[in-house]
């Protein structure tokens, strides 16, 4: 599973121009706990989905980035943490408005890390441009 994983990562980190892209120990253990239902693909999607999430979250561009188990968003598929929505606290959250936030911090982000070449940040992102622009326009920031 390491092994893999360890493939995908290389394969992100090549992709998206970094030195690095590593699993912290809770996110090793997080991929080692989970039941992993689908198939190699679903692994491969998941560290590309992770990698991005991580390099969002960055205010600057890191020479290596590392991924958590909170990445890597397997904490609420573990059983061991069946209280993850309980500390989230009682706010109530819209799911498509939490949505457009992500995309947008996302876009917004692989912008700004590519001085708003709108190309290359499609690119980094796993993006058609013709499917970029659009989503920018919804998001507001176009």
């Amino acid at each position: 599973m390491l092994l893999l994983a360890g493939y995908f990562l290389e394969e992100n980190r090549g992709r998206l121009g970094l030195s690095g892209v590593r699993l912290s120990a809770d996110a090793q253990q997080a991929l080692l706990r989970y039941d992993w239902p689908g198939n190699v693909r679903e692994l491969d999607h998941l560290i590309g989905r992770s990698t991005l999430r991580a390099l969002a979250s960055q205010r600057e561009r890191p020479r290596i980035l590392s991924l958590t188990a909170a990445d890597l968003g397997l904490l609420e598929a573990a059983p061991s943490a069946s209280g993850a929505v309980a500390e989230q606290g009682s706010a109530d959250i819209d799911f498509r408005d939490a949505v457009a936030q992500f995309e947008r911090a996302t876009v917004a982000g692989a912008l700004a890390r590519h001085q708003n070449n709108w190309a290359a940040a499609a690119r980094a992102l796993g993006l058609d441009p013709a499917d970029l622009h659009p989503l920018a326009k919804r998001r507001g920031l176009k």
